[in-house]
C-alpha cells in the first residue's frame, strides 16, 4: 500500500463504520438494540443517547426491554422513543419500558429498502470524497516532482483498487441488511 492511501486508511475505515452504524438503526422484522440505542433523550437538561441512560435487552423476537438506571427519566425515555419515529410502540411498566416492533407490511419493507439505498449512496459519496482527497495529494506530489509519472499512475491505480474494495464492503453490508429487511 502506498503512503498516500496509508495516510487516509482511517478515513476509508470510518466511512464503512459510519455506514454500519447508520443502517443498524433501520428497522427489520425483529427487535435489535441498535434500533433505539442512539435515540436522543432530553434528560437532566441535556440530549443524551438512550444507551447511556438505560440497558436495552431483547425480550422476544419483536420486543425490547429498556430498563432505565434512574426512574426519574422513564417518561423522558418513553417520549424520546415515541418521537424518534422508528416505527415502534412503547409501554411503561415500573422502571422498564417495553418496546414492541410491529410486523412489517410490504409497504414498510419498501420504505426501509429505499432508506437503505439512500444511505448506501451517501456512504459511496463519502468514499469518493476520501478518494478525491488522496488523488489530489498524489497529483500535488507529482506536480512538485516528489514522485515520478510512473509512480503517479501506479498510485492512482492502487487507489482505485482500494476504493473498489471499500465500495464492495459497503455493498456487502447493504446486502446483509436488505436480506434482514426482506425476511418475514
Amino acid at each position: 500500500m502506498n503512503q498516500f492511501i496509508a495516510k487516509h486508511q482511517a478515513n476509508f475505515d470510518a466511512v464503512v463504520e459510519h455506514f454500519k452504524k447508520e443502517i443498524g438503526g433501520i428497522r427489520t422484522g425483529r427487535a435489535t438494540p441498535s434500533l433505539v440505542e442512539n435515540v436522543q433523550v432530553n434528560a437532566y437538561g441535556v440530549r443524551t443517547p438512550l444507551k447511556q441512560l438505560a440497558s436495552i435487552s431483547i425480550a422476544e423476537v419483536r420486543m425490547l426491554n429498556v430498563e432505565a438506571w434512574d426512574k426519574t427519566v422513564i417518561k423522558d425515555i418513553e417520549k424520546a422513543i415515541a418521537e424518534a419515529n422508528v416505527g415502534v410502540t412503547t409501554a411503561a411498566d415500573g422502571n422498564v419500558i417495553h418496546v414492541s416492533v410491529p410486523q412489517m407490511t410490504e409497504e414498510t419493507r419498501d420504505k426501509y429498502l429505499k432508506i437503505l439505498k439512500e444511505k448506501l449512496e451517501k456512504a459511496k459519496i463519502s468514499l469518493r470524497s476520501v478518494r478525491e482527497k488522496v488523488k489530489d495529494e498524489i497529483l500535488a506530489a507529482f506536480k512538485v516532482k516528489e514522485i515520478s509519472e510512473d509512480s503517479r499512475y501506479n498510485f492512482i491505480d492502487e487507489l482505485d483498487k482500494e476504493t473498489a474494495k471499500y465500495t464492495a464492503k459497503l455493498e456487502e453490508q447493504s446486502a446483509i441488511k436488505e436480506k434482514e429487511i426482506k425476511t418475514i
